[in-house]
């Protein structure tokens, strides 16, 4: 494997990143395996690190958010581990 000296890897799940970051360089024990660790952010790192901050929806839809104590919906994705049935219940 070659790995650009300038190229970041980015995933979106810490447990993906913790392959590259730790486990794939401690089998492998190659630079190109180091490096690749090394270059290996979180989608959540990159924006953190690019100083991206999140627009306020309710503001730009011109809302409030409900008082305490009201239930709120929300949209949640399921992890892969837990969709294929690997991961726990």
């Amino acid at each position: 494997m070659v790995v650009p000296r300038s190229a970041d890897a980015a995933v979106l799940e810490p447990s993906c990143a913790a392959v590259f970051r730790s486990d794939a360089a401690e089998l492998l024990g190659s630079d190109d395996t180091r490096l690749l660790g090394e270059r290996t952010r979180t989608l959540a790192e990159l924006l953190t690190e690019s100083g991206w901050t999140p627009r306020p929806l309710l503001d730009e839809l011109g809302e409030q958010p409900p008082p305490a104590g009201v239930p709120r919906r929300a949209v949640a994705q399921v992890l892969c581990e837990v969709a294929s049935g690997n991961g726990p219940q």
